[in-house]
């Protein structure tokens, strides 16, 4: 159907990306994100967050996407200690305003700050969006 070249032209075409080292577009590696949520024991809205919206997001393809980490301190007051924060996400603790609002969250990618969103109106207007946003 094709002849020798037709296959010939078939097979060079498949093989060009692989020769040259590029990539066909369709299979772009897609960035990585990194969910950092943010809150306290004693904090009514981070209670109903974990109740109410976190189950439902677990079961997302969002989720199954991304790296989830979650920093929950005991109390309000010690939301900021050392104690209660990774190594390696202080640093994005020393960017917060000591009076930002909790439930928290941070959006990393490739390790870099995209969003920072917080309270529960901003989890389905904004953190959401742009999670899925960024993994589609």
């Amino acid at each position: 159907m094709f002849g020798k070249r037709g296959i010939i032209v078939a097979i060079l075409l498949f093989l060009t990306p692989a020769l040259t080292g590029s990539e066909p577009q369709h299979a772009a590696a897609k960035p990585s994100v990194t969910l950092v949520y943010v809150g306290a024991r004693d904090c009514s809205p981070c209670r109903l967050w974990h109740r109410d919206y976190l189950p439902r997001f677990t079961t997302s393809y969002e989720f199954a996407n991304l790296t989830y980490r979650a920093i929950l301190a005991p109390k309000l007051f010690t939301l900021m200690d050392d104690a209660n924060w990774p190594t390696d996400l202080r640093q994005y603790r020393e960017r917060l305003d000591l009076r930002s609002a909790v439930p928290l969250w941070f959006v990393l990618v490739q390790d870099k700050v995209v969003l920072v969103g917080m309270g529960l109106g901003q989890w389905d207007n904004l953190v959401v969006p742009s999670i899925r946003s960024l993994l589609r």
